[in-house]
């Protein structure tokens, strides 16, 4: 189907970041669970000062009780409970472009000259190929030029733009001498843009075309039914009342070109592959690739997806499994679920581990980082 996005981390939305994005995200109110993809925690961090960190609690010297006043915590507003829209911004902060479509919990920043702007969102370049951050929130690398309705985004300035109705952004001091730069809006949107030398210069509102809405698997949490093990700690198989769906391992012909595409993507001569499978995770009936590589610091996975002839990469930070084998994937009131069992570590006499769970939300793959 299409189109990750911002993984959870936490309990959120997300997916691990591109390899190739990471250099370039301009500021992440709560990041893809990895990825940042990347949940970027499902309702995020508290963001107290606009820059992603939690400012202290400051104690009042007054008379009587004299508390200090307490500002508001800000949260990255919950994804799935979003309304999704067709809006999208561009913003000129010195010589780059930031770039925010709707869904996403963080910008892009990238040079203006190479910024590109088309039917599908905003496309810049990666390493090689291309990078699309689509309507509705996706974030994915494609080995394949840019669309061929895509146009410098330098233009779009040029025609005066007004907010949509309930949308701001906003300026405001920052930690040393920086400026945080904020987008609010309808349903408690809370995005911080990023940190930078000035407030943005040009701002232009845009508006493009959803993407088909797939079939939405719902986010779960602690309270599912997962199988434990006698110590407590989660077990390997799918939850309680979720049908277990056959992992297949994909053709070698695919292995090898989501491997050299990936290569390609990552500028790594040497990554190995660490097994590579298919399964339709987003219930279009086309099974999806899920790709394990090994990383400079850790296991990555990719979902691979075919869409007219071409190949999209969204990273997740689901981690391929111990024995080699296949990963675990279940049917759940009608959705379809990829999960792994992080490795278990014990603090204070109780052991844990934490339960990484994909799925797609409707427009875009997300994770949720259940512990």
């Amino acid at each position: 189907m299409r189109s990750p996005l911002f993984g959870k981390s936490g309990s959120l939305l997300t997916v691990a970041f591109l390899v190739t994005l990471g250099s370039v995200e301009a500021g992440c109110g709560s990041c893809f669970g990895e990825p940042g993809p990347a949940k970027q925690a499902k309702a995020g961090g508290d963001d107290e000062d606009g820059e992603g960190k939690k400012k202290g609690k400051g104690k009042g010297k007054g008379k009587g009780k004299g508390k200090g006043k307490k500002e508001p915590v800000r949260k990255v507003a919950d994804r799935d409970a979003l309304t999704i829209n067709n809006n999208a911004l561009a913003a000129i902060v010195g010589e780059k472009v930031i770039m925010w479509v709707d869904g996403r919990p963080s910008a892009v920043g990238f040079p203006m000259d190479k910024a590109l702007w088309s039917s599908k969102g905003f496309e810049y370049p990666g390493t090689t190929g291309t990078n699309v951050m689509e309507m509705g929130g996706a974030l994915y690398w494609k080995p394949a030029p840019p669309s061929a309705d895509a146009k410098p985004v330098a233009p779009l300035f040029d025609t005066p733009s007004t907010a949509p109705a309930g949308y701001e952004v906003s300026s405001a001091a920052g930690r040393g001498g920086r400026t945080a730069v904020t987008l609010t809006g309808p349903e408690e949107r809370y995005v911080a843009l990023g940190s930078f030398d000035g407030a943005p210069t040009k701002i232009a509102w845009l508006t493009g075309t959803l993407p088909t809405m797939g079939t939405k698997a719902k986010e779960l949490n602690v309270r599912t039914p997962w199988k434990k093990a006698a110590d407590g700690t989660y077990e390997a198989a799918p939850p309680e009342g979720a049908t277990a769906v056959v992992v297949e391992a994909a053709p070698a012909e695919q292995a090898n070109l989501w491997l050299t595409d990936l290569k390609a993507m990552s500028a790594r001569a040497d990554m190995k592959s660490l097994g590579s499978f298919v399964v339709d995770l987003d219930g279009d009936g086309t099974k999806e690739g899920i790709a394990f590589v090994d990383g400079k610091l850790s296991s990555l996975a990719y979902i691979v997806e075919d869409v007219g002839g071409e190949r999209h990469y969204y990273a997740v930070g689901v981690q391929p499994p111990a024995n080699g084998g296949a990963p675990i994937a279940f049917t759940l009131d009608g959705a379809t679920y990829l999960v792994s069992v992080g490795k278990t570590v014990e603090v204070g006499g109780k052991k844990s581990n934490p339960l990484m769970v994909a799925r797609f939300d409707g427009y875009t793959y997300v994770l949720d980082t259940i512990r």
